[in-house]
């Protein structure tokens, strides 16, 4: 995928950053975002002084990071290429977040390498936090979505419009979504890149039940991203635990 056209698309969303911004400043930092792709999270941390490590495994998305970090901020930032199931960074942290959507698109038992890894980064007492969308949500869309036109912005580069289609198949635990980006030139040409993304539909009992045997607190469970309590009919389900063992 176009890093690019991810971040572009993927800054159009804003809802969350209030949420992580009051986490991360309540820690006081340094904040260790687990999947941070392009930095949509990471720099605006970065732009309220904390000090932010971020991994990520996809190489293409830390370069474009890097290219955006400012040079009078790179003291602040530290970012490297690492599988969040198996990375080692040699420090703990008073927080450790895992935002966009990411833990619903991996299976349980590498959910509970994730929770086994930021366990050990985490500093006695410390705090993870995580969102997803609501599993219960997911679970009751028709079984096919037909494409349909979901955003629209202006290429950052040429000032072109690029269109994003989007469509989803599902099975009964999983639920698959495509994503298609239309870039359109003046000249009636048209460069389409694509991207899919699939999360499982474990009920949210099963989140909480993984991050217990994991050694985790649960300290509370939103439904969005000003903390209305979880319902079922909730958009997302967020999570914000303690490392039980420094409880």
């Amino acid at each position: 995928m176009d890093p690019v056209l991810y971040h572009t698309h993927h800054s159009l969303r804003s809802d969350d950053l209030s949420f992580w911004r009051e986490l991360a400043r309540a820690s006081g930092g340094p904040v260790l975002e687990l999947g941070c792709g392009t930095g949509r999270v990471l720099l605006r941390l970065v732009k309220d002084g904390l000090q932010v490590h971020g991994i990520d495994n996809d190489p293409d998305m830390l370069t474009f990071l890097n290219r955006m970090i400012p040079p009078t901020m790179g003291w602040q930032i530290e970012v490297n290429e690492a599988d969040m199931r198996s990375f080692e960074l040699g420090r703990q942290f008073p927080l450790i977040i895992l935002p966009c959507n990411t833990l619903s698109t991996f299976a349980g038992g590498d959910r509970k390498r994730i929770y086994t890894q930021a366990l050990r980064h985490l500093e006695p007492g410390g705090k993870f936090a995580f969102s997803i969308p609501n599993p219960l949500i997911l679970k009751d869309l028709p079984d096919e979505g037909a494409v349909e036109l979901e955003d629209e912005f202006s290429h950052p580069a040429t000032g072109n419009p690029v269109a994003v289609y989007s469509s989803w198949i599902k099975s009964p635990d999983r639920i698959t979504f495509y994503w298609r980006y239309d870039h359109r030139y003046p000249d009636g040409r048209v460069k389409t890149s694509e991207l899919d993304t699939t999360h499982m539909l474990d009920a949210p009992q099963r989140y909480l039940a993984e991050l217990h045997d994991c050694g985790f607190k649960a300290t509370a469970a939103y439904g969005d991203f000003f903390k209305t309590n979880f319902t079922p009919d909730a958009a997302y389900f967020i999570i914000t635990s303690i490392n039980a063992s420094g409880a």
